[in-house]
């Protein structure tokens, strides 16, 4: 991201780079306003992601093997369900128009880049960022001292499958 100051230390203009399907790296240019609310929407949802890995001993994201390299498919996220050992709900999140159009803006409106798996023991957690998929790790089910993962699903909404959550039958309606 490079950052233009004007007059009086105002950013007069906001130029991102982004790379989408590993393929040469386009530039946008927005303007700050725009940048600035699509960056705190990113930020605070990545930050949930991280606050979740870290409460429970995580490491840090790595990338993912065997995974594409653009954003899922509905049917292909539905599928992990049955792909998935132990799985018993597929929860994604639905990402705002203009954040989509900023962080994956080649693909296609109904494409999924973030991900949660649960399974018979944990939360499996997963995101498409910068062109590529990243493992966040799991959070046992069993683990008393991390927070609970009815925080951060709260934002989510379950595709496949059926949770054991309380908060599954709410985002359902």
């Amino acid at each position: 991201m490079i950052i233009e100051s004007g007059y009086a230390g105002k950013i007069s203009s906001i130029h991102i780079e982004t790379s989408v399907s590993r393929s040469p790296a386009h530039v946008r240019h927005l303007s700050a306003d725009r940048v600035i609310r699509v960056a705190i929407i990113s930020i605070f949802h990545r930050k949930s992601i991280t606050k979740a890995a870290a409460s429970t001993h995580m490491q840090e994201p790595t990338p993912t093997t065997d995974w594409p390299d653009d954003p899922l498919s509905v049917t292909a996220t539905k599928e992990l369900l049955q792909d998935t050992s132990d799985a018993i709900a597929i929860w994604v999140m639905d990402h705002d128009e203009s954040v989509r159009r900023i962080a994956i803006p080649d693909a296609s409106p109904d494409a999924i880049v973030d991900i949660v798996i649960e399974t018979t023991t944990g939360f499996d957690m997963y995101s498409y960022t910068d062109g590529q998929w990243m493992d966040y790790g799991t959070q046992q089910k069993d683990n008393e001292s991390a927070p609970s993962m009815a925080g951060t699903l709260a934002s989510y909404r379950v595709l496949a499958g059926a949770s054991e959550l309380t908060i599954a039958d709410e985002s359902n309606e």
